[in-house]
């Protein structure tokens, strides 16, 4: 029994190892990926506007779930690639499945906000899950997130090298500053 024990242990040390939670308690971490969330959220909106063509009723255009899903994704399938434990095959479907539970828990949060999921339904598409996520976007989400993490990440990861402290803090403070603002704004139109 205490074979299998420390056989089990050694097995989730290793897989755990993979992930460097020590970079997760560091505010610079904390603040890169802030900076994430908002250019993916912005991309994200971008994207819904013109792929399913929906009006902005905000003054800058975001969709937090998809700056949730990146940061998803920079946490639980970057360093499985920087390791080399996963194929471009298996990060699609890590990543498909990582945005299905952001997709889905985006939509429980926002019924628990307003009563309803009043900024998607996919009720009248096959193999949804409560409207909140259907396999089609799942699909799709997965293909943006896998473009995301071998393109524009290692892209992103490189210019935000070429930025020093203090050119970090201002755009930390007019980018907050910005979201801010639509937060406050958007809050009027409802």
């Amino acid at each position: 029994m205490s074979m299998l024990y420390l056989q089990v242990s050694s097995t989730v040390k290793k897989c755990l190892s993979v992930f460097d939670a020590a970079d997760w308690r560091k505010y610079k971490f904390w603040e890169k990926m802030f900076l994430y969330f908002c250019l993916m959220s912005v991309l994200g909106k971008i994207f819904e506007i013109f792929f399913w063509h929906l009006n902005p009723t905000t003054i800058i255009p975001f969709a937090q779930p998809y700056g949730f899903g990146a940061i998803a994704v920079i946490m639980f399938v970057a360093p499985l690639i920087r390791k080399k434990l996963v194929n471009p095959f298996f990060v699609y479907i890590l990543n498909t499945i990582a945005a299905a539970l952001v997709e889905y828990l985006s939509a429980v949060v926002v019924v628990l906000i307003y009563g309803q999921n009043i900024f998607w339904d996919y009720s009248n598409r096959i193999l949804n899950l409560n409207g909140y996520i259907c396999f089609e976007a799942a699909v799709l989400f997965g293909l943006l997130a896998t473009m995301f993490i071998y393109l524009l990440y290692p892209l992103t990861e490189r210019l935000y090298k070429l930025l020093n402290k203090r050119q970090i803090q201002v755009l930390l403070f007019i980018i907050s500053a910005i979201f801010i603002s639509d937060i406050i704004y958007s809050s009027f139109l409802e």
